[in-house]
């Protein structure tokens, strides 16, 4: 049996199905009806940290049950050691970066966001393309969830 494809959430894709513009919150929603159950989905310890950390209590009960079945990723040395290599030629937050590090470290084929500003933009795609193959590490696809629809 072939392995399915694996996808990794960052915090602002269950977010968007509660307090993005409507389009966003569409798209996300087929995104979660169409995509995920055909893959293999992840988080990480940073994103269930990242929730946690949301002010609203009844916006965090939700997200927390939202995710609550995915499988949770490590916040690895290796991973944070990569996330400070990207942080060489990118200027990003150390979260972002270390979203894309941990999704790379594990062997994630798709890191899915909707943070444009950081992580789903062209430059960014490009220096960790550079970094994880000079690293040798696998290719890495960071797209949104609208991705998989256009």
């Amino acid at each position: 049996m072939p392995r399915k494809v694996s996808l990794y959430l960052d915090t602002s894709v269950p977010n968007a199905l509660f307090r993005m513009p409507e389009e966003r919150k569409e798209a996300t929603s087929l995104f979660f009806h169409e995509i995920i159950p055909k893959h293999d989905v992840f988080i990480s310890e940073l994103v269930v940290g990242e929730i946690e950390a949301t002010p609203d209590a009844a916006h965090r009960t939700l997200l927390l049950d939202f995710v609550k079945n995915f499988s949770v990723l490590p916040v690895s040395v290796e991973a944070e050691k990569l996330a400070d290599e990207y942080l060489k030629y990118i200027k990003i937050p150390k979260a972002d970066a270390t979203h894309i590090a941990i999704s790379t470290v594990e062997g994630i084929d798709y890191l899915v966001t909707w943070n444009m500003e950081h992580m789903a933009k062209e430059r960014t795609r490009r220096i960790v393309d550079n970094i994880n193959f000079l690293c040798e590490l696998s290719r890495l696809y960071i797209v949104t969830p609208k991705d998989f629809f256009d």
